[in-house]
């Protein structure tokens, strides 16, 4: 990562190809480093906007009250 950060490696297309798909990154941010991040975007991910309130409901839970939603989407998960 140093000398990435150092510019003394130039990763392989193979490379970025692979760091975009495991990462779900832009491919023009990988090359350039220029695309554009907007505020919905934590890490690359796009956030839907139903997914931005069921975190900020979820953050005014209790701590229990966290741990139980949870298990319950875990619950969803399983039965798909």
């Amino acid at each position: 990562m140093s000398e990435l950060e150092q510019d003394k490696y130039r990763p392989s297309l193979d490379i970025i190809i692979a760091i975009k798909e495991n990462f779900n990154s832009h491919i023009e941010w990988l090359i350039f480093g220029d695309t554009p991040i907007s505020k919905n975007t934590i890490f690359n991910l796009a956030i839907e906007a139903q997914e931005l309130e069921l975190i900020s409901l979820f953050r005014g839970l209790t701590k229990e009250d966290r741990d139980e939603i949870i298990d319950f989407i875990k619950l969803k998960i399983v039965r798909y």
